[in-house]
């Protein structure tokens, strides 16, 4: 289980979708057809070795980060989460590191 953004607590699925069952019928009678099944497997190797890839997601938090930074360093510090703008740059370093890399182990067929 996770918080979703306003807060209520919601179940998490794995890319597996073991956990699917009855309560899920629509989504239970799709990954039960081999075609859609065997597509999907697919389509989810395919992500994570590409848009997923720890080098790509990198790359994408380090350009995010350059986005947000004029804005972020610019804030009131009265409306401010930073202690300081000197703490932006440490806290962009750490992002990269604390997002979990998952084995490319392909999923179950």
């Amino acid at each position: 289980m996770t918080l979703s953004s306003n807060m209520r607590i919601r179940n998490v699925v794995s890319l597996s979708m073991d956990e699917i069952g009855a309560d899920w019928p629509l989504i239970r009678y799709l990954l039960d057809d081999a075609v859609y099944h065997a597509r999907y497997v697919a389509y989810g190797e395919a992500a994570s070795a590409t848009a997923f890839a720890p080098e790509v997601m990198e790359a994408t938090y380090r350009h995010l980060a350059a986005l947000i930074e004029p804005y972020v360093l610019a804030e009131n510090p009265m409306h401010s989460q930073l202690q300081s703008t000197a703490a932006f740059y440490p806290a962009v370093e750490v992002v990269p590191g604390a997002i979990p890399v998952h084995p490319t182990a392909p999923l179950p067929p």
